[in-house]
């Protein structure tokens, strides 16, 4: 058989008519993308401005084209402020302030400006770190359709939503997502707290003694037979992800369902008549979740400290930055006046009231020795392994002994 042979010519007009078309591409792109930078620097100068706060600090706002020179369908622009901030959550302050990263603020009145619990939340040792921005928690959303109200205890709760399982309505009362081995504590511990075992001693003020584990003693140990209660009766599911618990409730399988701002974009999506609620109490005192608080840190390795500084303190602390956050990450505002505002949307507002509840998450070192026991003792517990007590006890003992190293 002989073999046939394919020849191809190209016309070198069309090669020439290509190459001009992504030429062309090239230019375009380039050129939208120094549009948009030299746009939004421009728009970002004139935020800073119109806000009083000077031309010095809104001429610290830069652009940069890439690729540098030529042309590009790749093309990119960054618009940064040579005052060198960092954006992270209020729980690293511990590690960055041991570490030397961020250097300490000033919020002077302003502080009171801000809801309560996220100005705790950014002072550490006696000084104020950061610049919040955003407060979110958990709390429990409600399927409407399965459950007519949440009640104040979680037996209750588990009754109510296993009404609605009885009657072939749904398949759980409850669901929280859990890892399979590290447990969840953080979604467990508006129950904790409710047994009156919060991980350290906090005072007035809402700082922690890291030195004063609280979550050993009696008060610890009856949450950990609560767990071991619950997870042999189905209700806290070590087979259940935070994947999985999602899933069931946004195809309207659970009753109630604990969770945070996060997941309600995808509950929305789903159709799921919901309401968003406080967290009823395991024990005899109030469930008081953690709040987590995003800020706006100086950094240490900033070349014009008093640019930063004024930067985060005077500019990203007025009510317009804090509006556009919010606009931006829909998480309720740190600043009082910008809640207020996105208070109007009924979500948003009772995530903010049920964490006004709440408690920083502490942002000490420590908690890296805490949640290194912690979640894979919990869910010990659930699973059943060994007594709940001895098991508390130990991982109590472990994390006692970490710290103290």
């Amino acid at each position: 058989m002989t073999p046939m042979k394919l020849k191809l010519d190209i016309d070198p007009d069309i090669v020439a008519m290509m190459a001009a078309e992504v030429a062309a591409g090239e230019r375009a792109v380039t050129a939208a993308m120094r549009e948009a930078g030299t746009g939004l620097k421009s728009a970002w100068r004139l935020q800073i401005t119109g806000a009083g706060l000077g031309p010095r600090l809104a001429n610290s706002i830069r652009n940069q084209n890439f690729p540098r020179s030529g042309e590009s369908l790749d093309a990119a622009a960054l618009v940064w402020s040579k005052a060198p901030v960092i954006v992270g959550a209020h729980d690293w302050i511990g590690s960055l302030v041991q570490n030397g990263t961020i250097e300490p603020l000033e919020l002077g009145e302003r502080a009171g400006d801000f809801v309560e619990s996220s100005v705790q939340a950014v002072t550490y040792e006696g000084q104020t770190w950061g610049v919040p921005y955003s407060v979110e928690n958990i709390a429990i959303l409600r399927n409407t359709e399965l459950a007519e109200s949440t009640p104040a205890s979680f037996d209750e709760m588990i009754a109510e939503g296993r009404k609605a399982v009885d009657a072939g309505e749904a398949e759980y009362p409850f669901v929280v997502g859990l890892d399979a081995v590290n447990g969840d504590p953080y979604h467990l511990y508006p129950f904790q707290t409710s047994m009156g075992a919060p991980v350290f001693k906090q005072a007035e003020d809402g700082s922690y003694d890291t030195g004063s584990l609280a979550m050993g003693g009696p008060e610890g140990e009856a949450f950990a037979e609560k767990l071991a209660e619950y997870g042999e009766s189905g209700v806290l599911n070590p087979n259940m992800t935070a994947d999985i618990a999602k899933e069931q409730f946004n195809s309207g399988n659970a009753a109630y369902f604990i969770t945070g701002p996060w997941n309600i974009e995808e509950a929305e999506a789903a159709g799921v008549d919901f309401e968003v609620e406080a967290i009823p109490s395991m024990g005899d005192q109030p469930a008081q979740p953690f709040v987590g608080v995003n800020a706006f840190f100086v950094s240490s390795e900033s070349e014009n400290q008093l640019a930063a500084n004024e930067f985060v303190v005077n500019y990203l602390s007025t009510e317009a930055a804090q509006d556009a956050l919010f606009a931006e990450g829909k998480r309720p505002p740190a600043l009082t006046a910008s809640f207020d505002k996105a208070a109007s949307d009924e979500t948003v507002k009772a995530f903010g009231e049920i964490g006004e509840n709440g408690v920083p998450m502490p942002a000490a070192p420590e908690m890296g020795a805490v949640f290194e026991f912690w979640g894979g003792a919990e869910m010990s517990i659930i699973k059943g392994e060994g007594d709940p007590v001895q098991t508390w006890q130990k991982m109590i003992s472990d994390i006692e002994g970490r710290i103290g190293q």
